[in-house]
């Protein structure tokens, strides 16, 4: 069985480094996006959005104790929030049970870890992610 290999995502203007809290998620209006809201650990004034634009191809929300196998998996010392998933066992599960339709599609498994809650989302595109204070994209 093959591990999955968890790589911390980072872009120019943010560092996932960067220790926050989960708030709430959001569809955006007609379903047209997937929002993620967090905020800073012990500052509930500096809220980030994780807003995938277009709708995910498939969301999985658990709770850290539902993962423990999975947590095998992340790297010790492990403190990014946002990661890409390699050789995902969740995109292998989503294939066999589409029957291979879609094996061939360009997706991306983002796992979005933050506090006790594990985020998988398999979607076409990276996410932006914007500050909430003065709605400036971050990346």
């Amino acid at each position: 069985m093959k591990n999955e290999i968890y790589e911390p995502w980072f872009c120019e203007n943010f560092s996932s480094h960067l220790r926050v809290s989960l708030e709430s998620f959001s569809y955006g209006l007609l379903g047209s996006s997937f929002d993620i809201n967090v905020y800073e650990k012990g500052n509930p004034d500096k809220k980030i959005i994780i807003r995938f634009e277009e709708l995910p191809i498939a969301t999985r929300i658990t709770n850290e104790s539902q993962r423990l196998v999975s947590l095998e998996s992340v790297p010790q010392g492990f403190s990014h929030f946002i990661n890409i998933v390699h050789e995902s066992k969740f995109m292998d599960w989503l294939n066999n049970d589409s029957l291979d339709i879609y094996r061939n599609d360009l997706w991306l498994h983002f796992a979005i870890i933050v506090d006790d809650e594990w985020i998988d989302i398999i979607t076409a595109d990276y996410p932006e992610l914007v500050r909430c204070a003065d709605n400036r994209r971050m990346c």
